[in-house]
């Protein structure tokens, strides 16, 4: 029960942020957006292995709630993003091509997450521990980060076209 509780005030952050995030993005742009919740996916992710059976419920769902809504800005973000360049003619194309690359990415990152998690438990034959799901989810969180990071290249006016987001020019400085 409290599991299927947790399940859900994550996808209710998921849901709740749906209705911020175009304003969002028009605001500040997809540079911004995805760098500065990057970073905040980065540490609920990380946040999320702190957890263990003894922290108490409120806390559970203030990191789930954080989760979700952090986990929903960057798909929103990064999705919209991948087809504000993209003309009527190819986006059917584009659209294929993006969701294979979606589900090929998240079944590379569960097999990562495995991976990582069998590296932290060793090759002992004993029963994973709460440490190993730690390590798991901080290292997670790091992989996470240097997503954030790479958005960094984005042109600031990355996507402009589909928010009308247009980053303030800076006045010429005196010298």
């Amino acid at each position: 029960m409290e599991a299927g509780q947790v399940v859900l005030v994550y996808f209710l952050g998921n849901l709740v942020v749906k209705t911020i995030t175009t304003p969002l993005l028009r605001r500040l742009g997809f540079r911004t957006v995805l760098i500065v919740n990057g970073v905040g996916v980065a540490l609920s992710i990380a946040a999320l292995g702190l957890l263990d059976a003894r922290t108490g419920f409120a806390v559970v769902a203030v990191v789930a709630f954080a989760a979700g809504v952090t986990r929903s800005i960057e798909f929103t973000g990064i999705n919209t993003l991948s087809f504000a360049d993209i003309g009527p003619a190819g986006r059917a194309s584009a659209s294929t091509f993006f969701s294979m690359m979606q589900q090929i990415s998240i079944a590379l990152g569960v097999a990562a997450a495995a991976i990582v998690l069998q590296v932290a438990h060793g090759p002992a034959a004993t029963p994973l521990t709460q440490g190993d799901f730690t390590l798991a989810f901080v290292l997670s969180g790091a992989v996470a980060l240097a997503g954030a990071l790479l958005m960094v290249r984005l042109r600031p006016d990355a996507g402009h076209e589909v928010t009308g987001h247009r980053p303030r020019t800076k006045l010429p400085t005196r010298t």
